[in-house]
């Protein structure tokens, strides 16, 4: 069995580095927010809300695709991510069950609408186009599309 340094840093990193970095890209983006509320007394609105989160998820799911193991299989890595993200969630709306109906909502809908693990891939390198086709998409930069991304979404 040959060992592979970069294979086995993926096994070790690909659940908690996607965990930590979301979090950390969304609270870099809060900075500039916090520069222009004018005291700390004032909540983030709902569009910074829907930004902050949406960050935090995109970073989430991409940086955990880039470090999926080689070695395993898609449908695991599936049952995974669906666990960790039901886990986080839900502890994020236990902990924080005195916020506005409207930013709970926001954090059940946002996770489900960039969740970009679906389907079967012969390798990494599609998988990975595959998850930024998404996200794009997602996002409203895909507004055209062309036969190959229709055979994308039909592939699910």
């Amino acid at each position: 069995m040959k060992l592979d340094i970069k294979e086995i840093f993926r096994w070790i990193t690909f659940i908690p580095v996607p965990l930590i970095a979301g979090p950390l890209a969304a609270a870099l983006l809060v900075i500039p927010f916090l520069l222009y509320i004018p005291s700390f007394e004032t909540l983030i609105d709902i569009p910074t809300k829907i930004i902050l989160t949406s960050t935090m998820w995109i970073v989430i799911y991409w940086v955990g695709a880039f470090l999926k193991p080689k070695k395993l299989p898609m449908s695991s890595f599936r049952v995974i991510w669906i666990v960790l993200i039901t886990l986080s969630v839900s502890r994020f709306l236990v902990k924080n069950s005195f916020y506005d109906w409207r930013y709970q909502l926001l954090e059940i809908i946002i996770p489900l609408s960039f969740f970009s693990y679906r389907g079967d891939y012969p390798d990494h390198e599609t998988f990975m186009r595959t998850v930024n086709l998404r996200i794009a998409n997602a996002l409203g930069f895909l507004r055209e599309k062309k036969n190959w991304i229709l055979w994308l979404e039909s592939s699910y």
